[in-house]
């Protein structure tokens, strides 16, 4: 194995994909040699990085149009219909986002399983890189679960004020039909833009929280990658080194034989 960390820093610097590639992603492990198969594993986990990167720009606008547009139902009391649609829209917009976050943390939190399962030295890594974003976590894989409950149960606080919850609305159609109802009255459609300002904002946390536990997982890969090819480089640089080393033998006559490799 000849891969070094430099390899690993420019193999880790990818494009992002598109989303429909995250979801689909996770196919790093199996079907090639052991430093490729790390290597993939890192590139995904830098794309989802790039992708949450993504998200967070998209996000950050539609935080501002929200409280934007939060300004004008203080002031207007109640808003025009096109004023409305184009609140509705970035709503959809931000549950496709939190949806989307949710995929990313799903995808890697898998991938980090099937990587810790394979390669039983890289426990003790996790471990501690782990534990230095949250105390109570032992591994990357629970601090994705843990990303995604704190995504569900905040959402979920938030919607009350609306009479519903985040697993009502996993559909278009059934966000829209609430939409549609909020629009009804000028107290309705303040709870639904301070609803969605709630969630743009604990979300603008979330992915960033998301972003760095993938950077740190890629790091912690490409750190047990390279002190394996150190392992290995010894290892083999020993065992050079003892094929070459010889020692002289000498027989009962007094006579000196042929030298012989020290195993």
């Amino acid at each position: 194995m000849k891969t070094n960390t430099k390899t690993l820093v420019l193999a880790a610097l990818l494009l992002a994909s598109t989303p429909q590639v995250v979801l689909a992603g996770g196919g790093g492990i199996a079907g090639a040699s052991e430093p490729t198969q790390i290597l993939n594993n890192i590139q995904l986990v830098n794309q989802y990085a790039k992708q949450v990167q993504q998200y967070q720009t998209q996000l950050e606008s539609l935080t501002n149009h929200i409280q934007q547009t939060q300004m004008m139902v203080q002031n207007l009391q109640m808003l025009p219909a096109t004023v409305w649609q184009k609140f509705a829209n970035d709503v959809m917009s931000l549950k496709n986002i939190v949806q989307q976050g949710q995929a990313v943390s799903f995808a890697a939190a898998n991938l980090d399983s099937q990587f810790a399962e394979k390669y039983k030295g890289y426990t003790s890594y996790e471990a501690s890189a782990a534990q230095s974003l949250d105390a109570r976590t032992s591994s990357f894989t629970q601090q994705y679960r843990n990303i995604n409950q704190s995504t569900r149960d905040s959402t979920n606080g938030t919607l009350k004020a609306l009479n519903t919850q985040m697993n009502a609305l996993t559909s278009d159609e059934a966000t829209m039909n609430m939409l549609q109802s909020q629009s009804r009255s000028a107290d309705g459609q303040l709870k639904a833009i301070q609803a969605a300002n709630e969630i743009a904002l604990h979300q603008t946390d979330t992915l960033k929280k998301l972003q760095y536990t993938l950077m740190t997982q890629a790091s912690t890969q490409a750190s047990y990658m390279a002190a394996t090819n150190d392992k290995e480089t010894a290892q083999r640089a020993l065992s050079e080194r003892r094929q070459q080393y010889t020692i002289p033998n000498t027989n009962r006559a007094g006579n000196t034989r042929r030298y012989e490799n020290w195993r």
